[in-house]
């Protein structure tokens, strides 16, 4: 069996971001380290800046804020719109709502003009929505959350999508922030539903909207 240097670095990249999305993030961050590493040894830059962001994203999903923005620092200045994504996801996390909104939203900007066609705009939208919600923006937060919800329906095609789950949780939460709880409800409902059909019933996000759903805001 090949050890991690002699596989390539799309593999390992690729299989690193289905765990994280999963959020089996314990194995996917060395898979994203190895990817990083492989991709730096061959001179793929592509991959390696990939795999780096990646691995900022799942570490602010696991709340190693300090880990995240030393992976971000190392990547340097760039065009990619998921920098500006990734940085938004760290400053929300962080409490700073207000750079959070500027940076996401430059984020999509740019994910629109470059037409990258990378799913990272709708998770960009999610967030978005979030940071606009923070500022008791609740009509910007719902027209965000709207906007990633179609962007997810186009990637998904009508079909069965973690993409659409994940924006109608953002939907429903943009509209229990509205005040708008009977069709919070129904997309909670039903993203609730998505998630645990397409990332298991244990996954952080189909267990939020699972919960919110049922009436638990905390």
């Amino acid at each position: 069996m090949d050890g991690p240097d002699e596989v390539a670095p799309s593999i390992l990249f690729n299989e690193g971001v289905v765990l994280d999305e999963l959020a089996r993030y314990d194995e996917a961050e060395p898979l994203l380290r190895d990817s990083v590493r492989n991709a730096r040894v061959r001179g793929e830059r592509r991959i390696e800046r990939a795999g780096a962001l990646e691995l900022a994203t799942l570490y602010v999903r696991r709340g190693e804020l300090d880990r995240a923005d030393a992976e971000l620092n190392e990547i340097g200045r760039t065009e990619s719109a998921t920098l500006p994504y990734v940085r938004g996801l760290e400053s929300l996390a962080r409490g700073d709502a207000l750079r959070a909104r500027d940076l996401l939203a430059d984020s999509i900007d740019r994910f629109i003009r470059h037409k990258s066609g990378s799913n990272d705009v709708v998770f960009a939208g999610i967030e978005l929505s979030h940071a606009e919600a923070a500022l008791g923006r609740t009509a910007e937060a719902l027209t965000a959350a709207q906007q990633a919800l179609s962007a997810a329906e186009s990637f998904a095609g009508g079909l069965s999508s973690y993409l659409v789950g994940h924006a109608r949780l953002a939907l429903g939460e943009a509209q229990l922030a509205a005040g708008d709880e009977a069709a919070a409800r129904g997309d909670l409902r039903s993203a609730a539903d998505m998630l645990a059909r397409t990332l298991g019933a244990q996954h952080p996000a189909a267990e939020r909207a699972r919960r919110l759903a049922d009436g638990h805001r905390s």
